[in-house]
């Protein structure tokens, strides 16, 4: 009995063991026919050829996202290249919620600075932009971050000088006192950096105290101030007889009116300034607190990425600059 229930058993498991050889054999070949059709794709179709995957965008390889707030406060001159920049990092990675307001480089600074002394974690939701160099003692126990060269230009109401072209000298008539019957002489604040690279490089003054009044001046006056580097291009653009300084986006958008005139003969362009003969701009600088968010880390290390991926007239990345931009 047992001995035929064996032998009875032997021909049925050898059935289905053959049974299951054929069938893996045959996932087998599918299998390996299925690796070598995808391998023979992968090999003879072009890149642009293939479906991009449905995540990547022009700015996966340089982000690594962070979640949290986020806040950058300062420069109106650098405003809007760090709008920009944080708008395609909030598109990039959804739980970033990042604000940029302006005031000017003093402003940005002064928050930090409270808030540093006050509530330091807080602090570390903050980055100040800062035009040039503050003095030492503004900045003392914060991180500095040099982002680039931030290339200023003279700007006047179009036809106001024609060629536009106009010499030091005459800038300096025009924006020291008494002025200059006739024009409008339109400056930043006294907190400004792009006011004292203005008054150090162009018109090789220390920066006086600015007119207390604002834009438009009263009658009798020749001079007045904004708030802001898109107040002053605004008001320039709306006054036919007034002249001013400015960071200007090329194209300058929503000022028809604005022209963006040469100093001495020489147009504020990289080129001019990589070169040396253009000395009208300064390196525009970042400022944390001692203990950055990881969302503020986070940016600053996309930050020179994007200003690489999406070069601007205004703007030369520090790692694009030549030796001599020891600031950078």
């Amino acid at each position: 009995m047992a001995s035929g229930d064996s032998g009875n058993a032997s021909p049925q498991s050898g059935r289905k063991y053959g049974a299951a050889t054929i069938t893996g054999a045959i996932v087998s070949t599918v299998l390996a026919l299925a690796v070598f059709l995808v391998t023979f794709y992968i090999k003879v179709t072009p890149p642009a050829a293939r479906s991009p995957s449905p995540t990547s965008t022009a700015t996966a390889q340089t982000v690594s996202c962070a979640s949290g707030s986020l806040e950058l406060a300062g420069s109106t001159a650098f405003l809007p290249i760090a709008q920009a920049a944080a708008n395609v990092y909030m598109s990039d990675c959804p739980g970033a919620a990042i604000t940029v307001s302006g005031g000017e480089s003093a402003f940005g600074l002064a928050e930090l600075g409270r808030a540093a002394a006050s509530h330091p974690l807080a602090a570390g939701s903050i980055i100040a932009m800062y035009d040039g160099l503050p003095p030492a003692a503004d900045a003392a126990g914060l991180e500095q971050y040099p982002i680039g060269v931030l290339i200023l230009s003279v700007v006047a109401h179009t036809g106001l000088f024609p060629g536009s072209n106009i010499s030091a000298g005459e800038l300096r008539k025009i924006f020291t006192q008494p002025g200059e019957a006739g024009i409008v002489a339109a400056g930043l604040q006294a907190g400004s950096g792009t006011r004292q690279a203005f008054f150090a490089n162009v018109l090789g003054l220390s920066p006086s105290s600015p007119e207390e009044t604002s834009c438009p001046p009263p009658a009798g006056l020749t001079g007045c101030t904004e708030d802001s580097n898109v107040g002053l291009l605004s008001f320039v653009n709306e006054t036919a007889n007034a002249v001013g300084y400015a960071e200007v986006l090329q194209p300058a958008t929503g000022y028809a009116n604005v022209s963006v005139i040469s100093i001495d003969g020489i147009a504020p362009t990289p080129a001019n300034v990589l070169d040396g003969t253009y000395g009208f701009w300064m390196v525009e600088h970042l400022y944390t607190a001692a203990h950055p968010s990881t969302l503020a880390k986070e940016f600053l290390d996309f930050l020179p990425h994007y200003i690489e991926s999406n070069p601007s007239r205004g703007l030369i990345g520090c790692s694009s600059a030549v030796k001599g931009f020891q600031d950078c």
